[in-house]
């Protein structure tokens, strides 16, 4: 039977990879945009798509009408679609980050409780719901601290906005969850890390490959970026690909209703970032700050060295200069 999968963000810069993966595997795809009068921001999935069952529409995550349609008729719902922004600052946060993160993630739940024949729901959070001091380490639990999904969650008030929105919308869902037992569709939740690879559309706007030039490049546009390369701040990385792959198997895997997976690989000084991503040797040594063992082992997950994601990147914006 040919299913459909509705993706919330399909367009942007995971969401794209997540749209080419249900698509090779046979999957109806509706793909929700933010303007369908900005060809440039979903051209490249047209292109992909080909012939294959492939509908964008404009949808805004906080009208939940909207979110109602979007979904229904749909076996599979992927909610890839909440802000993903370093720079948003204290007093801008309510309307540019909690507002669009919490209320969308709520529209989302409320109307895939309405929609008949649903059989699964992914939420895609963030390694900062789990650590609240991300990119940092929890100074309660010391540097060598290795997370994992069981580890109880953190957030105080002065932490950026981006984390707090993570850790107050993951809190939502765990809470949906245990309030409703018997609920007629599965949801699991997956924490990646920075996801990093190159982009699949043209559209300036992504936030990872925004981070990825300014890695790159060394350049330091603003105070959060000085922090990076003053502090050589370490990067827990996944290659956008796993991070669709885990998506993808979160799918097809039954019985997996309210479980949590950490989706990253591994953790490196942005000096050596930025020596991977200029085809340079590293000086330092990997390590995992964030355990996949159990997306390994539940999910049948093979993580990718994050060089070689990174280089992917490198590669594309040398062909586009």
């Amino acid at each position: 039977m040919n299913k459909t999968v509705s993706i919330i963000g399909g367009c942007g810069f995971l969401g794209s990879y997540v749209t080419k993966k249900f698509l090779a595997e046979g999957y109806t795809v509706k793909a929700s945009t933010r303007n369908k009068n900005q060809p440039g921001g979903f051209q490249h999935l047209l292109e992909i798509g080909g012939d294959r069952p492939l509908e964008l529409v404009e949808m805004d995550v906080l009208n939940a009408d909207e979110v109602v349609q979007f979904v229904k008729g749909s076996e599979v719902v992927v909610h890839c679609g909440t802000p993903f922004r370093f720079d948003v600052q204290q007093e801008q946060a309510e309307a540019e980050m909690f507002r669009p993160t919490l209320e969308g993630t709520h529209n989302v739940i409320e109307a895939c409780q309405k929609a008949q024949g649903l059989e699964k729901l992914v939420i895609i959070s963030s390694v900062a719901a789990i650590n609240g001091y991300v990119p940092s380490f929890d100074p309660a639990k010391g540097k060598e601290h290795i997370f994992t999904a069981d580890d109880i969650p953190v957030t105080h008030s002065d932490h950026p906005p981006y984390n707090q929105s993570k850790y107050r919308s993951d809190q939502l869902v765990q809470e949906y969850i245990k309030e409703n037992p018997s609920l007629p569709f599965e949801i699991i939740s997956l924490y990646p890390g920075l996801i990093v690879g190159k982009p699949l559309s043209d559209s300036r706007d992504s936030t990872s490959a925004g981070m990825l030039y300014l890695l790159k490049h060394k350049l330091m546009p603003n105070d959060m970026m000085k922090m990076v390369f003053e502090y050589d701040i370490e990067f827990a990385m996944v290659a956008v690909e796993d991070v669709a792959e885990a998506i993808y198997q979160g799918t097809v895997r039954s019985g997996l209703h309210g479980k949590r997976y950490i989706i990253s690989h591994e953790t490196w000084p942005a000096s050596d970032v930025h020596r991977m991503l200029n085809g340079e040797s590293t000086s330092g040594k990997k390590w995992v700050q964030y355990s996949n063992q159990k997306a390994a082992d539940e999910l049948g997950l093979t993580f990718t060295p994050a060089r070689i994601p990174l280089q992917e990147y490198s590669m594309a914006q040398e062909s586009k200069a």
